[in-house]
């Protein structure tokens, strides 16, 4: 006697006959008695979305070396691109580096700012000062952003 399955019919994963949800991609499984059959689309949309890991985690990676900010930017763009970033190792590590690599230095350069313009003994670099508090709310705010996303449950 054979185990009752569903088939997720957009990764092709098996899962429980109970589950409501797929174990791999985290879509939604199809309510009917049948299985659903995994169509030619559907696995190309799995290897899309691998695709996509991969170029967020490569990305995050490259955004240390020769692509400063544009990879960081880049890993964030197709790690949140991927089918379901929280699940995938990949997705979430160039998603993590992604925003690390964005938030610290601008974090860094407004400390850098606010003592320069407050150290300053002319009124000309008030405006680094200004700039330096801009820039630490603007990352404050990110880290905010950043960290209900990682303690958010995956759906």
């Amino acid at each position: 006697m054979s185990k009752a399955v569903k088939i997720c019919e957009f990764c092709g994963a098996e899962n429980k006959a109970s589950a409501k949800f797929c174990n791999e991609c985290g879509k939604t499984l199809a309510v009917s008695g049948q299985p659903a059959k995994p169509s030619q689309t559907s696995s190309s949309k799995a290897a899309q979305a691998f695709g996509l890991e991969i170029v967020s985690l490569v990305a995050s990676i490259l955004g240390f070396t020769c692509l400063p900010f544009f990879g960081f930017i880049i890993a964030l763009v197709t790690g949140f691109m991927s089918a379901n970033p929280k699940e995938n190792k990949y997705a979430k590590v160039g998603i993590i580096i992604g925003s690390l690599g964005l938030i610290v230095p601008v974090i860094v350069l407004g400390i850098l700012g606010i003592f320069a313009g407050a150290t300053a003994n002319t009124d000309d670099l008030i405006w680094m000062l200004i700039l330096g508090i801009i820039g630490l709310l603007a990352a404050g705010v990110s880290l905010f952003f950043f960290i209900r996303w990682l303690r958010k449950p995956a759906a």
